[in-house]
């Protein structure tokens, strides 16, 4: 299958850098700086490029050393200020001749009913409105290309390439839903495979290779687009909120990301979502194994630009929590500047601070809040914020402990052992009770004869009247017996 994926990394690129509200003029200057130069380089985006220009005329800071980077030897003009107004004019001039042609060729094709001419247009047609910026065209000739498509390969190339539209877009309701279909288009390419050759065919040796070829080739594209499919899942739900859903899907990851590695998604980006959902919603004993064992993860986290996720990690697993609010606190922007999860990313790491206060007071009975405070390294003018935080973890039910405001102690609630007990075996009770009652109940019915006869009562009554014909009554009595059915109701 053709990768379609080559015109994905300016797009995002571009959104992350562009989109972000850096706090520092010279490194936002560098961002717009390095988002013009991939725009020129890939993309025939000429409105995008006059957005970030304009977002660049309005950047104050003029420090030599962000004019200095080396940036693909395309941003000269625009680092001394001065807009390429030749690229911008051939570039638009290229787009709307190219789309005048792909037009022309599509209502050319459509006319002869050539298929497949027409479906290869189509899709160039679709990747040329994603390079020129007009995703939502290019979504409208994905969902056209569904009438051009013969096999499942076809469906799962459009599928994929709908997701990465879609992802950059950060449209998730129609990533998620794309992603089943294109699951659907895995098992129908793996069932073509398997019913190529039919039961009792022979088959010569040529044909025999070529079969072995391509069930070789279906299980190498099945294998990537399992894990492409997984990755865009999980990013989808971590964005919307899903992180327990989402931190799944991103832990079971087995295999390298293909053609998406550093196009779509960057080994720091696959990190970063991984590691974050995890440490919200796992326990210790779960990350270990889940992310500190998982080798894919560990790749991910070592040879990314995230490398600080497998420290923040095994800080949280060794309960190490000073260090995990440090590197919290520290790596913040990386996910707060992410296209995906930066509106996720508060509440993350909320959520992680919250379980670290939760999981460092389980062994005490007491503690004080000063000494839990110096733990976790917060210094002493936050630490009317840290009580707050506290009070709320009580109130929320998350922390079973109260709090002195006078000592400024914390201390354990212990649940009434005995009260506990009482209620666990009364609901116990209230459940046997009420299974019993609807065992009688059935008994009864069948016994009046107002039971309405499942397949399997009628199984057990032709049964029994053929063991009477065999004069083996003991036998139908206890197959039969309200003992056997009080233990099937």
């Amino acid at each position: 299958m053709t990768n379609t994926s080559s015109q994905a990394a300016p797009r995002s690129s571009v959104s992350s850098s562009y989109q972000s509200s850096s706090p520092s003029p010279p490194v936002k200057r560098h961002a717009l700086l390095r988002a013009l130069a991939i725009i020129k380089r890939d993309t025939l985006d000429w409105e995008l490029y006059n957005v970030v220009f304009a977002q660049l005329a309005g950047v104050t800071s003029r420090q030599e050393e962000a004019v200095q980077l080396d940036l693909g030897g395309n941003s000269s003009l625009e680092a001394r200020g001065e807009r390429d107004d030749a690229w911008a004019a051939t570039t638009s001039a290229r787009a709307r001749k190219e789309g005048e042609k792909l037009d022309a060729e599509m209502r050319n094709y459509s006319i002869n009913m050539i298929k497949e001419s027409a479906r290869q247009t189509l899709l160039a047609q679709a990747r040329h409105q994603r390079a020129c910026g007009d995703h939502a065209a290019a979504q409208r000739s994905f969902q056209k290309l569904r009438d051009f498509q013969s096999n499942a390969e076809h469906e799962l190339e459009t599928y994929l390439s709908a997701i990465e539209v879609a992802l950059q877009d950060r449209q998730y309701n129609i990533v998620l839903p794309t992603v089943i279909k294109a699951h659907h288009a895995l098992t129908r390419l793996a069932s073509s495979v398997s019913s190529a050759a039919g039961a009792g065919t022979i088959l010569t040796g040529e044909q025999v290779r070529e079969r072995e070829r391509r069930t070789r080739q279906v299980a190498q594209v099945t294998r990537e687009t399992n894990v492409k499919l997984a990755l865009a899942k999980g990013v989808a739900l971590v964005a919307t909120g899903q992180w327990e859903a989402g931190g799944k899907e991103l832990v079971g990851l087995q295999e390298k990301l293909g053609d998406w590695e550093g196009s779509i998604f960057s080994l720091g980006d696959v990190a970063m979502y991984t590691a974050l959902p995890a440490l919200a919603t796992m326990s210790r004993a779960q990350l270990k194994s889940a992310v500190l064992e998982n080798s894919q993860v560990r790749y991910s986290m070592d040879h990314g630009a995230a490398t600080y996720t497998r420290d923040l990690v095994e800080a949280f697993v060794g309960a190490k929590y000073s260090r995990v609010l440090q590197l919290l606190d520290e790596y913040k922007w990386r996910p707060l500047y992410d296209l995906h999860i930066q509106s996720q990313v508060t509440p993350l790491i909320n959520t992680i601070r919250h379980r670290a206060y939760v999981q460092y007071f389980e062994p005490f009975q007491n503690v004080q809040l000063a000494r839990m405070a110096a733990t976790f390294g917060i210094p002493a003018a936050d630490a009317g914020a840290f009580e707050r935080d506290v009070v709320e973890l009580i109130h929320a039910g998350k922390l079973q402990a109260r709090v002195d405001d006078i000592e400024k102690v914390l201390y354990a609630v212990d649940p009434d052992k005995r009260r506990k007990l009482y209620r666990e075996t009364l609901e116990t009770g209230q459940i046997i009770e009420e299974s019993t009652r609807q065992a009688f109940l059935r008994i009864q019915l069948h016994q009046a004869g107002i039971l309405i006869e499942t397949p399997q009562d009628k199984k057990k009554r032709d049964q029994k009247m053929a063991a009477r014909a065999a004069g083996r009554e003991d036998e139908v009595y206890f197959e039969g017996s309200d003992e056997e059915m009080l233990q099937t109701a």
